[in-house]
């Protein structure tokens, strides 16, 4: 064999090797830099508290584990059938927006909330509205924790239901 190839070979390698290691020690010096954003920051910003998120270990040491009721939905048309779609407007067979049904919480509010209650293994949501004033309802959630934490899953569902388990199981807010 040629020991011209073989010194090509071996610098070839020996640089893939070396970008390898800069790439490692670069993505290790963001991640640095995340986590000490996450400790020093005590606002509610997108990188607070992220790291805790995942810590697992003291949310599911509860026993008995009975079934949190909450079932996979198959897909949108499941979805939208439990939800309804939009109202028809009596006699006209013209479609309207149906009345609020829905509220959105972001991932970075759900990890504020399970990092700061550690031990919180699932989220009570409420309806309720702005000072009492009875105009558009708002959706509130609240970490907590109960044995009820198991659930069924079909390893593909995006989308779950639950029956409504309060006032039996409630968190502060009722």
């Amino acid at each position: 064999m040629n020991s011209t190839w073989m010194k090509i070979g071996i610098a070839y390698v020996a640089g893939m090797i070396t970008y390898g290691v800069y790439q490692n020690h670069e993505h290790s010096e963001e991640m640095n830099k995340l986590m000490s954003l996450s400790m020093d920051s005590a606002g509610a910003d997108t990188t607070s508290f992220v790291p805790c998120a995942c810590d697992n270990e003291p949310r599911y040491n509860v026993s008995p584990r009975d079934t949190s009721g909450n079932h996979p939905i198959d897909g949108d048309a499941a979805c939208k059938l439990m939800v309804g779609g939009r109202d028809e407007i009596a006699g006209t067979g013209s479609k309207t927006l149906a009345p609020t049904k829905g509220a959105w919480f972001s991932k970075v509010t759900l990890d504020l909330l399970f990092c700061r209650i550690p031990d919180a293994n699932g989220i009570f949501v409420y309806k309720g509205s702005m000072k009492g004033d009875g105009k558009d309802p708002v959706y509130l959630i609240e970490a907590g924790r109960t044995n009820y934490i198991t659930v069924e899953d079909d390893g593909v569902a995006t989308m779950y239901y639950s029956r409504a388990m309060c006032p039996t199981v409630c968190g502060s807010c009722y």
